[in-house]
């Protein structure tokens, strides 16, 4: 049970005014992701997926163990250094009875910017034992690869949850110091075979609601197609609805509960995931009113609506300079074209199945490279469709390449990819196109793994760069393939990414650089 303080509504107002100003003046750390523009449970999960160790703590009395003199006290300090009348008038804004209270606007971006100092002690404690480290309001995760967890952290030898795991000197020290404490029932170490939360999400491999979560939202649409939704909502409200309400208010309708548990599933999922899309649509044929906006299809990104979305122009305008159009004249005489992108320096990184025959690059870069200077991934012959063209003589201007993001991209996430497609024009233009990550598994036959997209890679785009909406390099376009799921099925076409991990296993004698 928590007690909430709710502020006169007067006050209130003043609150969310004075809290909008604290947001524009504090500049949100790297580890903290509660109560931060852009940053939600789902960035804070995101930082520690696919990890051997994490381990969870709580600060307990997280909110109350701030009191008005520590609040008075950072507004006269760096770096706000607001005059005492000043700071001891914002003080009396924030606080109630000595203490920070639960219910107010304020509460939590005040909490933020007290906790400066310790983000950046936990942050570099971290660091020092190879960890990564975030804090969601009083939830602070660490986690890591390494084979043993840091001891200064925590250590388990008397077991791994609650009172009986024992939290390193050094962690302690810094969180006491800082005027908070832990909550020992809620500490807990976990270890990758065993599920891993971070603020409600499972981070074994990515994040992820819990089967539970789903297995409830199918079972409400079931029961309200079956006995109808009143029936349902009594269910729901007399055995299943455990929060606590006002005694004079109304509770949610079972429709609308569906329907925000549905989108806590696309927050973390994706729009494009299919368990989302069939629960979604279920929802739709027993009320279009609660998901009118339910697309039928699975969106698709156009390359007119790619550009006119400011992130990918962006993207766009960024990696224009490192995308070359290739032509390959084979020696029966066909030609065709293909896309290569900068690969350090003195290199060019794109799809092995373009480096057939003679080969000419659009300037800068000297045509009619030899045979000498390609150099294939060791497992081409199995399909790995990736090859480096060294550079002789040239050096690339500006940026090597796109910054190369080594985690793969989740399901749902959206992803593009440049390049030049192939079009009887002698001068061709630089094209996107952009979709969602659908699966990321081995290919139908394959031994490696490749990230299938909804993006229609058309030809003469393989070859070139698939990049997050950062701008960030995950792989390379790969040739699109007719694959048959099962017999009697006819096969159709599935676009491929293949991981980036696998142009850094190609090594050039210094020519190529993966930083």
């Amino acid at each position: 049970m928590r007690q909430i303080a709710a502020p006169h509504p007067s006050l209130r107002i003043l609150q969310s005014k004075l809290n909008t100003v604290l947001q524009l003046v504090y500049p949100g750390k790297p580890p903290v992701h509660g109560f931060v523009s852009d940053r939600s449970i789902l960035s804070n999960a995101m930082r520690h997926k696919g990890k051997r160790f994490v381990l969870n703590i709580d600060l307990e009395d997280f909110f109350p163990s701030i009191n008005f003199g520590r609040v008075r006290g950072m507004f006269m300090a760096q770096p706000y250094r607001l005059e005492e009348a000043a700071a001891t008038t914002l003080a009396q804004i924030c606080c109630h009875d000595n203490q920070l209270p639960q219910g107010a606007p304020t509460s939590p971006m005040v909490a933020n910017m007290l906790c400066a100092k310790l983000d950046s002690q936990l942050q570099r404690l971290a660091r020092d034992h190879k960890c990564a480290y975030t804090r969601y309001a009083d939830d602070l995760t660490f986690s890591t690869t390494v084979s043993r967890f840091p001891e200064q952290l925590a250590a388990c030898e008397r077991g791994w949850v609650g009172p009986a795991l024992a939290l390193g000197d050094d962690l302690l020290s810094l969180i006491e110091s800082n005027g908070f404490r832990v909550n020992t029932r809620k500490q807990r170490l976990q270890y990758r075979t065993w599920r891993q939360e971070v603020t409600g999400l499972t981070v074994n491999r990515f994040p992820n609601v819990r089967r539970r979560f789903i297995r409830q939202i199918r079972a409400m649409l079931h029961a309200w197609e079956k006995y109808g939704l009143e029936a349902a909502q009594q269910e729901f409200d007399g055995l299943y609805d455990r929060r606590c309400r006002r005694p004079d208010g109304e509770g949610p309708s079972f429709g609308r509960v569906v329907r925000g548990k549905l989108d806590f599933v696309r927050m973390v999922r994706g729009e494009g995931d299919l368990t989302y899309r069939k629960l979604a649509n279920k929802l739709h044929r027993l009320d279009p009113s609660l998901i009118d906006d339910y697309p039928e299809a699975p969106p698709a990104y156009s390359d007119q609506a790619a550009l006119r979305d400011k992130t990918w122009d962006d993207v766009y305008q960024r990696c224009q300079g490192l995308v070359f159009l290739v032509e390959i004249r084979r020696p029966d005489g066909r030609v065709s074209c293909g896309t290569a992108f900068a690969w350090g320096r003195k290199a060019l990184a794109t799809a092995a199945h373009n480096i057939e025959g003679e080969v000419h690059i659009t300037p800068p870069m000297p045509e009619g490279l030899p045979a000498s200077d390609f150099v294939f991934h060791d497992r081409v012959r199995e399909g790995v469709d990736a090859a480096v063209i060294r550079l002789r003589g040239v050096t690339l201007p500006g940026m090597a390449h796109p910054p190369v993001r080594h985690q793969l991209p989740t399901p749902g996430e959206q992803i593009a990819v440049l390049g030049y497609r192939s079009i009887p024009r002698r001068e061709a233009a630089l094209g996107i196109c952009t979709g969602i990550v659908e699966s990321i598994a081995p290919s139908y036959g394959a031994t490696f793994e490749t990230i299938q997209v909804s993006a229609e890679i058309s030809g003469g785009m393989s070859g070139g760069p698939a990049v997050d909406r950062g701008g960030n390099l995950v792989g390379i376009a790969m040739e699109t393939t007719f694959e048959q799921t099962a017999e009697n099925v006819p096969g159709r076409a599935f676009y491929h990414i293949l991981p980036v991990r696998y142009l850094l296993d190609i090594h050039l004698e210094d020519a190529v650089s993966s930083d």
